[in-house]
């Protein structure tokens, strides 16, 4: 377990900790935060850039960040929306996947949904067709910007 703000060395000890599990599990796929962090949280932007970084040396697998369609950017900070990047994959979800994804969703606290959020968000979760992704170009250089992010 990981404090809310990481110091660098709990990033180090964390980038190590992803490289064994990397080699013990030998994935061929990783799905991250994308250089928004989505949210501009500093730790998932370093996440994704220290993730990206890790996965250079294995050029077998491929880097999925999650992407929102235009629809979804406009809850995400204007700081960081124009670095989004579009999606360019995406898998069909059927109905229990959704069920899943919500009852994960529950299980944090700052995600549980009151009475008052419950039949919008569960129609929203329930409805959702498709997940998309961003699938990275690995040569590529993206852009990540830290904002002001009160934790």
């Amino acid at each position: 377990e990981y404090p809310t703000r990481m110091s660098h060395s709990d990033f180090d000890e964390w980038k190590k900790i992803v490289t064994e599990v990397i080699d013990k599990e030998n994935p061929s796929v990783v799905v991250t935060f994308d250089h928004s962090g989505w949210t501009g949280h500093p730790d998932h932007i370093i996440s994704s850039v220290e993730v990206m970084n890790i996965l250079k040396k294995y050029p077998e697998i491929t880097l999925l960040w999650p992407a929102l369609d235009p629809e979804g950017k406009k809850w995400v900070n204007e700081e960081v929306r124009d670095i989004m990047p579009m999606a360019n994959v995406s898998f069909k979800l059927g109905k229990k996947r959704r069920l899943i994804l919500y009852r994960a969703a529950n299980c944090y606290r700052s995600q549980r949904f009151s009475d008052k959020k419950l039949m919008p968000i569960l129609r929203i979760i329930l409805g959702w067709k498709a997940e998309w992704y961003h699938k990275v170009d690995m040569k590529k250089e993206y852009k990540h910007k830290f904002v002001k992010f009160d934790i």
